[in-house]
């Protein structure tokens, strides 16, 4: 088996999909590390969409989550936080709530963050999107194009690959994973899909 660092991981679940969702992502990781150090942040959907909807306060409502399932603790990048790996995160957009996000990022990121933090940025480019293909391709036309404003790019299904490489990390793509943890899909979280990233962790 593949030896992998013993540090302790915490799980932040994506946008629009909540803690329990990752129960088997934290599983296969445990695989490698023991579970009492997999840890997954308590994000409801409730989180990401507000209520009443208001989904452009959404980073405040799951980082004020990610504080309390700190109990208060501050943890400076670069001593206490070793690395930090993203699944099929789109870090250029168009799409307007998500370029809230992202506009943020990029006004608050700088040169030396990635000297202090090792960022790792996985995506799968599996699919490929065209108006003219089979069902899939012409789905994942749509979803690509809502990102970039071009559909005709591979991805994972619901983000194109280019969307998520970040100057200054490590972009990776990996070559079979789906990026909706729906049932019976090979998603970033399954066994199938961490064993693809796992030794970047």
């Amino acid at each position: 088996m593949m030896t992998v660092p013993q540090n302790p991981v915490v799980i932040i679940p994506g946008v629009l999909f909540w803690d329990t969702l990752y129960d088997t992502m934290k599983e296969a990781i445990a695989v490698y590390i023991p579970q009492e150090r997999v840890a997954v942040a308590p994000v409801s959907l409730v989180d990401w969409i507000g209520f009443s909807p208001s989904p452009e306060r959404s980073t405040n409502r799951v980082m004020k989550v990610v504080g309390n399932f700190f109990q208060g603790d501050v943890y400076h990048p670069g001593r206490h936080v070793g690395k930090l790996i993203t699944l099929g995160t789109p870090f250029h957009t168009h799409e307007h709530y998500a370029k809230i996000k992202t506009d943020f990022i990029f006004s608050h990121l700088t040169a030396d963050f990635f000297e202090r933090c090792h960022v790792v940025s996985v995506v799968c480019d599996k699919y490929y999107g065209n108006p003219e293909g089979s069902l899939v391709e012409k789905m994942c036309f749509r979803f690509y194009k809502s990102v970039l404003e071009e559909g005709n790019v591979r991805g994972d299904g619901i983000v194109p690959a280019q969307s998520c490489f970040l100057e200054g990390a490590e972009n990776v793509t990996i070559p079979d994973a789906e990026h909706l943890p729906t049932p019976y899909s090979r998603w970033y979280g399954t066994k199938e899909g961490v064993n693809q990233w796992i030794q970047w962790l």
